[in-house]
């Protein structure tokens, strides 16, 4: 309490004033948050970056209404949703890009979740899986991406136990477990710790701390490995494993028989009993219990003081919960507050009646539930805290390949200026990152400073010292769009007038033969490689040159033409009328005004044979 210096009113009596003009489950805050809690963002990571503001706030464990009124989170209307979002009485919580819905929970609430084939992308948006956005995972050796790791596979449990439930992350391949390093070794490489057990002891992977004569193993505890009293054993005073029916004469030698005969109904005498979770008020608590104890009357294994001081069941006593708590009947024994929130933690399956932090809420460092972004953020090295961070953070994948973000803030650790984040979640330096090569690609220490491309195939190699990288695998070279390919595939440079085909003719024209009469022989077989283009043969020195300009190659009084008469005129036919199919022919033809004569020379028309000497060979021809 103290006075204003201006006015000279107490500052409490102002904020009481203030309080009272605010509407029904508000007060007034100096410094509230500018983004409340609503009935549409209550379950949702809020984002955030004026962070001070005076005026009416709903009280813890409301939100704002559509009516502007502060309501229960649970009274919320559903809805309207978003795109690809459907109106649901069970929300799944693991409906996310990494984890695909596969998971198993205990609490769900009303409210939007992507409909059938999407999942949540890191943006809060319901994609398609084919579209989601979980990278590549950078596992280390021997390890493996999978949705829910097994907390248990070490070298201790061998994957052996029940969880109460998992995260997406990497896992040990199959044949692979965690050592006491945390890394992944084969099964042969588990070397279990020599351990000598005592008198009527056994190695176990789950010791009972409380496995003595008083307590006789009734107590809540995580499981350690190590050397535990046999079935019906306990351990007396000395710590020495003794039968079960010898415990009451252990516990007489101490002189206690009088002192047990005078506890009250239900309760009986202990040398030595926990000072914390006797009573209705801490019995489910999750805190530990502290490692001092003391003698006395004590409630009987299994039951708990009243407030009046009676021993009863737990179940009988009245239930009462905290602010953002709710009781569960069968609770996990592991519940996640701000120290284990988004980590692995082993814990044992099985269930713990008590009260809950709900829903969307944390058990905080004061013991009171809240939401995961109020708890204080402990940052890693080469991290510092950001108010307003971004959503996309610099990574080894990413840092060299800006891309588009959406401008929001996320609040929480981040890399610092200079630091990227590696594949195990840690800042390192760009410098450090693992090297990851392409499809086809492997890295060398000392590669060729010259690789082969399709530019060099066949040219001298450099003369220069190697360099380290990422390279073409043996007998691949890099093509003109990076990519490494046989030399086979290498496009081929053609020379002027050609083109380069992916199917070429098998008999390409030349001067030779574009005159003869087209073949349809391998019509189907293709050739890959340079061609004449169009209008072009090839010429006597191998180049493509046009048509027109080929050594002529019909002889005398003939030209060459692309679409010749099936039925040129003979010496034969030229008085005859004929019918002839309307076909084209390339070859040469008898030029304008000459026909073919008996010999296949083109002659005049009066230069046919006429009569007896019509079939009168010259001296030249030859059968």
């Amino acid at each position: 309490m103290f006075k204003d210096g201006r006015t000279g009113v107490q500052k409490n009596v102002i904020a009481r004033f203030v309080s009272a003009s605010c509407a029904e489950n508000e007060e007034y805050l100096d410094c509230g948050s500018s983004c409340p809690l609503t009935c549409s963002n209550f379950q949702e990571s809020l984002f955030c970056t004026k962070q001070c503001t005076k005026g009416c706030f709903c009280k813890p464990g409301y939100v704002l209404g559509p009516n502007k009124k502060c309501i229960l989170p649970q009274n919320c209307p559903i809805g309207p949703c978003q795109g690809n979002e459907v109106t649901t009485d069970c929300v799944n919580p693991c409906n996310n890009c990494a984890q695909r819905g596969k998971c198993t929970f205990e609490f769900c609430g009303r409210g939007c979740d992507c409909k059938h084939g999407f999942h949540r992308n890191s943006t809060g948006h319901c994609v398609e899986a084919k579209d989601c956005d979980v990278p590549e995972s950078l596992c280390p050796k021997h390890e493996h991406f999978v949705p829910c790791v097994n907390q248990c596979n070490d070298c201790w449990s061998r994957g052996d136990c029940d969880q109460s439930f998992c995260q997406p992350g990497c896992d040990c391949s199959p044949g692979f477990f965690r050592d006491d390093n945390g890394d992944c070794v084969p099964e042969s490489q588990c070397i279990a710790e020599e351990i000598s057990c005592g008198v009527n002891e056994e190695y176990t992977d789950c010791v009972n701390p409380c496995n003595d004569c008083v307590k006789q193993g009734q107590c809540q505890y995580n499981c350690e490995y190590g050397c535990d009293c046999k079935k019906g054993y306990f351990k007396d005073s000395r710590g020495v494993c003794i039968p079960a029916e010898q415990c009451a004469s252990a516990l007489d030698s101490r002189n206690c028989r009088s002192c047990r005969d005078k506890c009250p109904i239900n309760q009986q005498y202990y040398i030595c009993m926990p000072t914390c979770k006797t009573t209705c008020e801490n019995f489910n608590s999750t805190a530990p219990c502290e490692a001092d104890c003391r003698s006395g009357c004590f409630c009987k294994q299994g039951l708990v003081k009243r407030s009046d001081g009676v021993c009863i069941l737990p179940s009988d006593c009245p239930q009462k919960c905290g602010l953002n708590e709710e009781y569960s009947i069968c609770g996990p024994a592991c519940p996640e507050s701000c120290e284990n929130f988004g980590k692995s933690v082993m814990c044992t399956h099985q269930c713990v009646k008590g009260c809950f932090c709900k829903r969307g809420f944390i058990r905080g460092p004061q013991g009171t539930c809240i939401q995961p972004q109020l708890c204080p953020a402990v940052c890693r090295e080469n991290e510092e805290f950001r108010k307003c961070g971004t959503p996309c953070p610099a990574t080894c994948h990413n840092h060299t390949n800006p891309r588009p973000c959406p401008e929001f803030c996320v609040r929480g650790c981040a890399c610092k200026p200079g630091y990227v984040k590696g594949p195990d979640g840690r800042c390192i330096l760009p410098q450090e990152c693992p090297v990851e090569c392409k499809e086809k690609e492997e890295y060398m220490e000392c590669g060729p400073p010259c690789p082969s491309t399709c530019d060099n195939i066949g040219k001298s190699p450099c003369a220069v010292p190697c360099t380290k990288g990422c390279f073409c695998r043996s007998g691949l070279v890099r093509g003109p769009d990076g990519k490494c390919i046989p030399p086979a595939l290498c496009p081929v440079a053609c020379g002027p007038n050609q083109e380069f085909l992916e199917c070429g003719p098998a008999c390409p024209l030349s001067c030779t033969n574009y005159t003869l009469p087209t073949t349809h022989a391998n019509v189907n077989e293709c050739h890959r490689g340079c061609f004449c283009k169009s209008g072009f043969v090839i010429g006597p020195d191998g180049s493509c040159i046009p048509i027109t300009s080929c050594p002529s190659v019909c002889e005398e009084n003939e030209v060459f033409q692309e679409c010749g008469t099936a039925c040129p005129v003979t010496c034969d036919n030229r008085l005859v009328s004929q019918q002839c199919k309307k076909r084209c022919l390339r070859g040469c033809f008898c030029a304008p005004g000459f026909i073919r004569g008996p010999f296949g020379k083109c002659i005049l028309p009066q230069e046919c044979p006429q009569g007896e000497n019509r079939w009168v060979l010259p001296k030249s021809a030859v059968y």
